[in-house]
């Protein structure tokens, strides 16, 4: 069989443990042809081959807007149409729903009659349906503002876009959702919304969200300079985005360290630079008068992500809301226990009082009183990372391999 992978952002050293990228390393090892599209930076090769997987990279698909510029958009199209008819895979997989070139990759595999799986983590990442993606559970999904056909391209009012780009931009992402051959979601609270959405039963499949357990194999940070810093160590992964909960665990800092007076708070995030909620975070450390107690590490090597992990006393997650919640198995991976927001899609991976401990979503004293007991209780400490560790083998891409590969048979044969 020969795949394809479209994920503009996976295929790099810190996503490794993205589904796309351990799902194509996979794919390569049983034996199958197969090729990656992604996001082309700056010093990158054109087309190289890691893990048995080819990667192709174009510097197109770094721009977030294809709509900024209509000949940008344009442009796309003979790219996209030209690799899938060089490479002529069996079957197609994209990521994302917002991806902004999906809807090209998805028109030529249509032309070419090649299958199209479709995989979203969180369908309420997708500005049209949540009200706001800050905090999609705050309010019920906008239903009516997802355009399902060409025709609603010409309705000009707020409801399907103010713009012609953003009318454009609402077809063609929900043009692949709709028409894709099948859609792959790893969550199951994704469900309702689809049907809501009136997605046919027959287009939707659920899988186990596919994790390599080989992954924190990699040598560890000796010589970085906060190894140094005072205990206990809570830590904090994900992007600078409301949604992740950065804020709550900010204003979380000042009642713990009135409990434990040495912590150190790490902050490891991506996507910091030219952020607007950076000089947020800063300032906000600053005023709570916690400076000293704060180390905002941003984007971290492997080897750093993963001593960090293993040396924490607490991981944290206090999203408002998750597609999945992928740190989670990474901290369960290296026994680190874990305190998160009993949200969607982290309630699928933690089981409270069993492999980790849940509090309700945006109640920062409740927050507090989780972080404490895991830090005070070796007991409790013990019992949740040995059954988190027993659970993460439940997501083993070994395990499940067999199941994508049905999958992508299923599509081909149809």
């Amino acid at each position: 069989m020969k795949i394809l992978y479209v994920s503009p952002h996976g295929f790099r050293e810190h996503t490794r443990s993205f589904t796309n990228y351990v799902l194509a390393r996979a794919m390569a090892r049983r034996g199958h042809k197969v090729i990656a599209y992604a996001a082309k930076l700056d010093d990158d090769a054109s087309t190289e081959t890691i893990d048995s997987v080819t990667i192709r990279r174009f510097p197109e698909l770094i721009q977030m807007d294809p709509l900024a510029k209509k000949k940008d958009f344009l442009r796309f199209w003979p790219l996209a149409w030209k690799n899938l008819r060089s490479d002529k895979p069996d079957v197609v997989h994209l990521f994302h729903l917002s991806s902004p070139y999906n809807y090209h990759f998805f028109k030529a595999a249509h032309w070419m009659k090649i299958p199209v799986v479709l995989s979203e983590w969180g369908i309420l990442h997708n500005d049209f349906l949540a009200a706001t993606t800050d905090n999609p559970l705050k309010a019920e999904p906008t239903y009516g503002r997802v355009i399902k056909g060409a025709a609603q391209l010409l309705i000009r009012n707020n409801r399907y876009g103010d713009t012609w780009k953003g009318r454009l931009r609402n077809y063609c992402r929900h043009r692949v959702l709709y028409k894709s051959d099948k859609l792959l979601f790893l969550s199951a609270h994704n469900y309702p919304y689809l049907r809501s959405l009136n997605v046919p039963d027959d287009k939707i499949a659920f899988l186990r969200n596919p994790f390599d357990l080989s992954l924190a194999e990699v040598a560890r940070e000796r010589e970085a300079e906060w190894r140094t810093a005072s205990r206990p160590w809570i830590l904090f992964i994900g992007q600078l985005k409301l949604r992740k909960g950065f804020d709550l665990f900010i204003e979380a800092m000042p009642r713990l360290l009135r409990e434990f007076p040495g912590a150190t708070f790490f902050f490891i995030c991506h996507n910091w630079k030219n952020n607007r909620h950076y000089d947020w975070v800063m300032k906000k450390v600053e005023e709570l008068g916690i400076s000293p107690h704060f180390r905002f590490l941003g984007s971290v090597s492997e080897s750093e992500k993963w001593t960090l992990l293993e040396s924490a006393d607490v991981f944290v997650a206090p999203s408002r809301y998750e597609g999945f919640g992928l740190p989670l198995l990474e901290a369960m991976l290296v026994e680190c226990p874990i305190v998160a927001a009993d949200v969607v899609a982290l309630t699928e991976l933690v089981s409270h009082e069993h492999n980790g401990l849940l509090f309700p979503i945006e109640d920062i004293d409740a927050m507090t009183v989780q972080v404490a007991r895991i830090i005070k209780d070796e007991n409790l400490r013990e019992r949740l990372v040995r059954n988190g560790s027993e659970y993460v083998k439940t997501h083993d891409v070994i395990v499940h391999i067999e199941e994508f590969e049905r999958l992508y048979e299923s599509v081909i044969e149809k």
